[in-house]
């Protein structure tokens, strides 16, 4: 069977690393199985709701119609499916036209170059979009559609002129390895069909997460909604890099009609779950070149099955853009060792690096670090060359979001570093409190380092998570007993520790960031999983790969993962957080549902206090996060009720909600931490009885949360008895 990639040491006389003389790997192939199956068979809600749904499949499907077939419609989805489609033909177009002059074609497949295509284009139209952002022109629909329409007729007549004819494949072998072992072809791709179901069909829901309804959807929308992109003194999060998410702002410019900001979201959250399906291609590509096809095959399917990374997709999170680029700079990195005279790999890999860290922060730790430690090593008397093409590309990947907060938040780190250079609203009180939140936690001894804690995390990362699938892991520590000898092999271990280490000394141990790594494994697992069924009957892989791919669809199909109402139309959807299971009952859901049918959005606004995640609301919305100044404070605090209520309609706000649990929450200890100043007894004591505020009868108990009129004659009358008193 051939291989794409360039012929590698192994195929160059080198005799292929061999497994342990004498080992039984088909005895260990059967005990590994049913460890796995005792595993999933025992362990915690989302298994056994796994193995449920398998005797009641009707159940799951009635939960994709969200119990109620007469809601059923898709073809809703369908315009999305299209501006999506245009949006991912424009970066390819985009990424084949900054390629080319690479000159590094020669060097990739057909669907390698597609790969690397559209992860530079991606990167490239993310950025555009933040120039154009700071010029004022979010808002220039022509503009963006011929940003769309103008690379891909320039590539057709490339290609119709015969400038860009594609080379031929190159043929090489990446590691010699027994035919009996690559199993299988590529007619088993359709593995990954119903993973790559639930992740499209997930991706294009209604947002129901914190994170992505408060800043990774909310954000964008602000921005293309004000024309341009603007620091945002309510929103700490919305002044952190957001690569990703800042990809539905094209959509919302060229979508038309009315709601353009909210469909385009909804293509925006489609592209973030793809950046699930574009890193298990690069798995796929990546193990095929390096390992074989059936390691690249069983590494993609294993890691499209895991649960965090259906979570992570369907949810419209951007760990996995962040595990995609970084996967890329990998990639090209090793292609940079295996061509040691073209910088352009090492550029390449730069930037990909570079689009990592657009997307958050702790890439400039995860990626870039090892990539450039591991690319000087390699290089050899060249180092300071790839160090400096390295380097500079990594600038031009991310540099223009740091540039963008030194000129707007005054610290081109915001909200990082604000020791060091300060930046606008950080006062020293909001320092402390962002550190503390971020901070390494501390155990029940008040220590943050022990080699209990250590353990605990990595066997959670193991698999004992219940996220996170048993098969990784064990099956990554398998292909170190065969490939101990190959040098890709060993790399990819290092970095793999490396970035589990700096996740658990540096950052606040929030499992899902280390998502990113997850590529990573996913490689080493498929190389583990061919070499264990080495010897065992052939359909032990096959089978292996089906439960894992079972188990995948059926979870990221739950209600467990997140929203799977697959087949009820948007419309229904729209009005209010689009959420299923246990959330869809909550009173926090019913209150934005109440404010959409009952607040006009043409002469009311709302000021949440506490809730900040307005994404989903009609009408104009003033919020804060925790981490900024508090409106709510800032217009009442030292005035007299005249004062309060003038500060109110200066703003235009005509009804106050007060989100006490969320509030209560914050003030828990080692949580984030909320104003001491919003308080019951001053909204409702005093606000109320100056007839400031008057209480609403809304579905929702008063202890969780309060939604509040802004009062008119009422204050006034108050106002009118006061000054009444006081005349001698």
């Amino acid at each position: 069977m051939m291989t794409t990639g360039v012929t590698s040491k192994t195929s160059q006389g080198k005799r292929p690393a061999q497994a342990p003389k004498g080992f039984q790997w088909n005895i260990l192939a059967w005990v590994f199985l049913a460890g796995s199956l005792v595993f999933f068979l025992a362990s915690d809600r989302l298994h056994q709701t796994v193995c449920w749904f398998l005797l009641v499949p009707d159940e799951l499907i009635g939960q994709w119609a969200g119990g109620d077939w007469s809601r059923v419609s898709v073809l809703d989805r369908l315009p999305l499916v299209l501006l999506t489609t245009a949006i991912l033909l424009g970066a390819v177009a985009w990424g084949r036209f900054i390629l080319r002059p690479c000159r590094v074609s020669a060097d990739l497949s057909r669907a390698e170059r597609g790969l690397f295509s559209l992860a530079i284009g991606l990167s490239c139209l993310s950025l555009v979009t933040l120039l154009l952002g700071c010029m004022g022109l979010l808002q220039a629909r022509n503009l963006f559609i011929g940003l769309l329409v103008l690379p891909v007729l320039v590539e057709l007549v490339f290609l119709k002129g015969g400038l860009g004819k594609l080379p031929e494949e190159t043929v090489g072998i990446a590691m010699e390895m027994d035919a009996r072992l690559d199993r299988l072809s590529t007619r088993w791709l359709w593995l990954l069909v119903p993973l790559g179901l639930v992740v499209l069909l997930g991706g294009m829901l209604p947002p129901q997460d914190f994170d992505v309804r408060e800043y990774h959807l909310q954000v964008p929308r602000e921005w293309y909604e004000a024309g341009r992109v603007e620091f945002l003194p309510h929103n700490v999060y919305g002044n952190m890099p957001l690569g990703a998410e800042i990809l539905s702002v094209p959509a919302m410019a060229i979508w038309p009609g009315e709601n353009d900001s909210w469909w385009g979201a909804m293509v925006g959250k489609t592209i973030l779950a793809l950046f699930g399906l574009l890193t298990t291609w690069g798995i796929y590509l990546f193990g095929r070149r390096w390992f074989s096809a059936s390691a690249g095959l069983a590494g993609a399917v294993i890691f499209l099955a895991t649960p965090w990374v259906l979570h992570v997709s369907v949810n419209g999170l951007v760990e996995l853009a962040v595990g995609f680029y970084g996967l890329m700079a990998v990639y090209a990195a090793y292609l940079a060792r295996q061509q040691p005279g073209r910088l352009a790999w090492s550029g390449l890999a730069g930037f990909f690096a570079g689009s990592a860290v657009a997307c958050k922060y702790p890439a400039l730790l995860m990626v870039v670090f090892p990539v450039l430690v591991y690319l000087v090593i390699q290089a050899g008397r060249a180092a300071p060359r790839v160090a400096l093409v390295f380097v500079v590309a990594t600038v031009v990947g991310c540099g223009p979001w740091f540039a963008k907060n030194a000129v707007m938040a005054e610290n081109p780190t915001y909200p990082l570093l604000s020791n060091w250079f300060g930046g606008k609203t950080r006062t020293p009180d909001r320092i402390a409190q962002w550190k503390r939140a971020h901070q390494v936690p501390v155990d029940a001894t008040g220590q943050r380092y022990r080699f209990r804690e250590f353990g605990t995390a990595l066997a959670r990362f193991a698999g004992s998570d219940r996220w996170q699938s048993p098969l990784l892991v064990p099956l990554a520590l398998l292909s170190l007993a065969w490939g101990w000898r190959r040098s890709e092999v060993w790399w990819l271990a290092v970095l793999v520790a490396y970035t589990f280490l700096a996740w658990w000394l540096l950052t606040h141990r929030i499992e899902r960031f280390w998502v990113p790594m997850l590529p990573l494994v996913a490689l080493l697992a498929g190389l583990g999983s061919v070499q264990l069924c080495r010897t065992a009957p052939a359909p032990i892989l096959p089978s292996l790969l089906l439960l894992a791919t079972l188990f995948g669809t059926l979870a990221g199909s739950s209600s467990l993962l997140g929203d799977n109402r697959f087949l009820v139309g948007l419309g229904p959807l729209r009005d209010g957080p689009a959420v299923a299971g246990e959330f869809e009952a909550s009173s926090h859901a019913h209150l934005h549902r109440y404010l959409n049918r009952h607040v006009s959005p043409t002469a009311g606004k709302v000021l949440l206090v506490g809730d900040a995640e307005p994404f989903d609301l009609r009408v104009p919305v003033l919020y804060n996060t925790c981490f900024d100044e508090c409106i709510f404070e800032r217009l009442i605090r030292g005035r007299d009720a005249e004062e309060r209520l003038a500060a109110l309609r200066g703003e235009g706000i005509t009804h106050v909600f007060v989100y006490w649990s969320l509030i209560d929450r914050y003030r828990e200890p080692g949580n984030y931490g909320f104003t001491d100043y919003v308080v019951r007894d001053l909204v409702r004591g005093e606000l109320v009885g100056q007839g400031i505020l008057r209480p609403m009868p809304i579905d929702m108990p008063a202890e969780e949360g309060e939604l509040f009129e802004v009062g008119h004659r009422a204050v006034e009358m108050t106002g009118e008895r006061e000054n009444r008193q006081e005349t001698p």
